[in-house]
């Protein structure tokens, strides 16, 4: 489960994911905007004494739009394209 965040509330986002974590326990991901988001995010899934969504740490990665970003890139590198084009062949 994804959330995307740029322009909102970090505690909304971990929310509809605590939402989606409750009723699926899928693995879930946050998609800041940047490092203060990030870390505002980190603070809130640390243990019980001070996050208060610390159900969901050990099933949350946080990502900024550089991961994001970076991770496109190197799909989309013409190699790699050709080597998904020849695994997926029958």
């Amino acid at each position: 489960m994804f959330e995307v965040e740029f322009k909102g509330s970090i505690d909304t986002a971990l929310s509809r994911l605590a939402h989606a974590y409750d009723l699926w326990h899928p693995e879930l991901y946050l998609v800041v905007a940047d490092e203060r988001d990030r870390d505002r995010a980190k603070k809130l899934v640390e243990p019980r004494m001070r996050g208060a969504f610390a159900r969901l740490r050990d099933r949350l990665t946080i990502m900024s739009l550089d991961d994001v970003l970076g991770i496109h890139e190197c799909l989309s590198k013409e190699k790699l394209r050709e080597l998904v084009k020849q695994l997926s062949r029958r």
